[in-house]
């Protein structure tokens, strides 16, 4: 008998190491690439010279500002192949967590991401980092640890194991403008006032000028964002240009603040004074629009045609006195709200399922039910009574087993 027992504890430890050895996780840190391409953005450009990838951290090479990564772009942080592949990283074969988390939410659109990302022919697995755009005049931190759990077996890995990396990445703006700058529209730039002195930004393209700020800084100004997009605003087209066969420019800028000691002047240049451009309409017909939300306010008697001899550019134009960089609209029209209520249009695409008939339409106004009743909902309440007292009856009549 006590040899039975013997051998019975035995089995019981041997299943026992066995059980361990199935389900015990090993803990990786992740093998970032650390030669070559390392990190590309979402246009495939490699911004390698930004961050320093090794063994399980990833950080940024901020010994100068320039060393910053720029908001506003998406990273892949590729990963060596010969840890996690991009057929596991595809495969769902992860689950991602994170922790020691700070100004994620803030400064990240979304969670970072286990993704796949071609570099000169080759895929890996990488990690997805998705910068916010943001109008901040200093650096921020990003911190992050990522946790990589497998769901079950893969190449070289077991189910359980776990691969983590440390995240402390600081993100700036562009600042490399004082005094008398001309950045390109569309950078994202700190523009740094020289106190008590003239100011001058100008933003262009690279065959025409766009616009033109000048301003006398305070004595100790403060540093503002200074973006400037000509992006087209669809919604705002879409509802009041195209009703009227309107030609439409936007000059979207970020919207803060100029500490000067007086209004600073606004040139907005005339888009269509190229000689060559098929269509010049007469500048001082033409109407310019404040963007508010998703209206649009008539400002044309805030402005001032200015002639080409007047301008900063040598280019005729548009200006005011503001201090304050908003979002406007060059017109050749006169432009109104083509639409009986304030429910913007938008694209039949964009509807829900249900409400898609592939054509441009408004969505239903909240409060609205367009379903007509079938009086099948008057027996939802009754159904439910009914099923809570047959669940009541049955509880009563079962008897306890003995």
């Amino acid at each position: 008998m006590k040899k039975a027992w013997a051998m019975l504890v035995a089995v019981m430890l041997l299943f026992n190491l066995v059980g361990m050895s199935v389900f015990a996780a090993s803990e990786h840190n992740i093998q970032f690439k650390d030669s070559g391409i390392r990190v590309v953005n979402q246009r495939g450009t490699n911004m390698s010279k930004y961050f320093v990838t090794s063994i399980g951290e990833v950080t940024t090479d901020n010994s100068d500002r320039d060393g910053n990564c720029p908001f506003d772009q998406t990273y892949y942080f590729l990963i060596d192949p010969d840890q996690i592949d991009h057929t596991d990283a595809s495969s769902n074969y992860f689950r991602v967590t994170f922790s020691d988390k700070k100004n994620m939410n803030k400064y990240l659109d979304g969670n970072p991401e286990l993704t796949t990302r071609s570099v000169d022919g080759v895929r890996y697995a990488a990690i997805k980092v998705k910068a916010v755009e943001s109008n901040s005049t200093e650096e921020e931190e990003v911190r992050f640890t990522i946790n990589l759990r497998a769901r079950k077996d893969g190449n070289g890995f077991d189910e359980n194991d776990e691969f983590i990396a440390d995240f402390r990445l600081f993100f700036a703006n562009d600042d490399d403008y004082s005094g008398d700058a001309d950045p390109d529209a569309g950078d994202h730039l700190v523009f740094r006032p020289v106190n008590n002195d003239d100011n001058t930004i100008t933003w262009g393209t690279e065959t025409y000028p766009v616009a033109t700020l000048e301003f006398d800084a305070s004595s100790d100004a403060d540093d503002f964002y200074a973006k400037l997009s000509t992006k087209t605003n669809s919604r705002i087209y879409d509802r009041y240009g195209d009703p009227a066969d309107a030609e439409l420019f936007f000059r979207t800028f970020s919207g803060d603040h100029i500490d000067a000691t007086s209004r600073g002047t606004l040139t907005l240049y005339n888009p269509w004074y190229d000689d060559n451009y098929r269509y010049a309409p007469d500048p001082r017909d033409i109407y310019i629009y404040r963007i508010v939300g998703s209206e649009l306010e008539d400002i044309t008697n805030q402005f001032t045609y200015v002639d080409e001899d007047d301008t900063p550019e040598g280019v005729d134009g548009w200006e005011t006195r503001t201090r304050v960089l908003d979002a406007y609209v060059i017109s050749d029209k006169r432009l109104d709200d083509y639409y009986d209520d304030d429910w913007p249009p938008v694209d039949g695409d964009e509807l829900p399922p249900d409400n898609n008939n592939g054509t441009t339409a408004r969505p239903i106004k909240p409060g609205y039910n367009n379903v007509p009743s079938t009086g099948s909902y008057n027996f939802v309440p009754v159904a439910l009574i009914a099923a809570a007292l047959s669940a009541g009856a049955f509880a009563v009549t079962r008897k306890r087993k003995k």
